[in-house]
């Protein structure tokens, strides 16, 4: 397969005009008569040969393949998995190759060798007299080397390369590394003092993380691991709470409720840990022992402090008593409007009672219908806008009274949904009112 033609960058065009509507039909007749089959797509998918030439015509442009955050770049970064997984197809591999050359090699720069980054610090130190900072040309593999050396991690032949051209390169201002060994006496000795391993922020922590570290990849040595495990027992395993058995919880909370008379809160010592145990046993995966156990040691744990739920008839009695007083029920704001809003909620889901409905029939006449306004009929809103137009001389905006009502009925007119009978009163009363000032 050659590189895409001319002609099928002009077809290709073509066609995408013609999906899109705006055709020119004396270029789409030329092209019936002249291009027999121009319309079929193209073998390869027209979507995917379009990316190819907006790929071709970006490197054109900027001398380069785009990167993944520019236009196209993600098409192509896919392109290269694709090709890499072998899921591409080997037609769509000739055209990328014919029509972008190198297409399936990264512009990213090659990793550079190490002794091409030792001769450039020796250069800077011939040059300045001092090592690089970070912030200065090879100052961050320079660290990077210091870091390695620090966690052990360095190869002996680069320590070894980097000690002979750069003497006292791993003292960056401070006291020389120090060897395995002395940092395992360090840790050891850590140990030995505060009863614990010492953590990431502590002395010897980095080093010893290092280690953790280096023994998970599997590239810490037998002799480093043997004499890790002989002077540290239990190095590779942080120092981490133990989880606390049930019945210390338990305890505990038996303890508070000796001393204060009452269950924590959730805020206080052990409060989480009971609301916990609480909500298993509402959803019922609280095991049948440790159920068991909370009933013996702690009666009634169950129930939280929180104030009695009023029983139905206390909530019925005060929507009957504000009915009473306002001459109508009570909105959700008001006292008890919540409540009867539930009830309402419950009705319609059809989870509410038998008896309880029976009740709020029976007391509350007409509890289950909101008190929202009624709608005005069609005549109201008709005679509205009639005096409008013969006070203004014009019909409503939407943002006017009436105007929104008259917007729908123009809706409706177009869609065939207004009656026969609504349009000929519309006609009659509000002459050319379907036509928009």
């Amino acid at each position: 397969m050659s590189a895409i033609s001319e002609t099928e960058r002009y077809t290709l065009a073509l066609r995408e005009q013609v999906r899109a509507g705006t055709a020119d039909h004396a270029d789409v007749q030329l092209a019936d008569r002249l291009l027999p089959g121009w319309r079929a797509e193209h073998p390869l998918g027209d979507v995917w040969l379009r990316h190819v030439l907006d790929v071709s015509e970006f490197r054109a442009e900027h001398g380069r393949f785009p990167k993944q955050s520019e236009p196209e770049g993600r098409w192509l970064h896919k392109r290269r998995q694709a090709a890499g997984r072998g899921d591409l197809s080997p037609e769509r591999r000739a055209l990328l190759d014919r029509q972008l050359p190198g297409w399936d090699k990264t512009d990213a720069p090659q990793v550079r060798p190490f002794e091409d980054h030792l001769a450039n610090v020796v250069s800077f130190l011939i040059e300045y007299g001092r090592f690089p900072k970070q912030s200065e040309p090879e100052g961050k593999w320079l660290h990077k080397q210091r870091r390695e050396a620090y966690l052990s991690n360095l190869l002996p032949e680069r320590r070894a390369m980097l000690d002979q051209q750069l003497p006292g390169w791993d003292v960056p201002g401070r006291s020389r590394d120090l060897p395995f060994r002395d940092h395992l006496a360090n840790v050891v000795t850590f140990r030995t003092e505060h009863g614990r391993l010492p953590k990431k922020c502590e002395p010897e922590g980095e080093w010893l993380r290092g280690q953790r570290y280096a023994a998970k990849q599997g590239t810490l040595s037998p002799d480093r691991r043997a004499l890790l495990d002989a002077e540290l027992p239990g190095w590779d395993k942080t120092d981490a709470p133990q989880v606390r058995p049930f019945e210390d919880h338990l305890a505990n909370i038996a303890a508070f409720y000796v001393e204060h008379g009452r269950f924590p809160k959730r805020s206080e010592p052990e409060g989480k840990w009971l609301h916990k145990q609480r909500q298993a046993a509402r959803r019922g995966t609280l095991s049948l022992e440790r159920r068991a156990l909370l009933d013996a040691e702690l009666p009634d744990w169950g129930e939280t402090n929180a104030p009695q739920i009023h029983p139905l008839e206390d909530h019925l009695d005060n929507v009957v008593a504000f009915r009473t007083e306002h001459g109508r029920l009570p909105k959700n704001r008001e006292p008890e409007g919540q409540w009867l809003q539930h009830q309402r909620r419950a009705a319609r889901k059809g989870s509410l009672p038998p008896e309880r409905r029976s009740l709020l029939d029976q007391q509350l006449p007409g509890w289950n219908d909101t008190n929202a306004p009624q709608r005005h009929p069609f005549e109201n809103h008709l005679a509205n806008v009639a005096v409008f137009r013969a006070e203004h001389g014009r019909f409503p905006k939407q943002s006017e009274p009436e105007g929104m009502w008259l917007n729908e009925q123009r809706k409706s007119a177009r869609r065939g949904k207004l009656s026969p009978e609504r349009r000929a009163l519309l006609d009659q009363q509000l002459p050319g009112w379907d036509v928009r000032a």
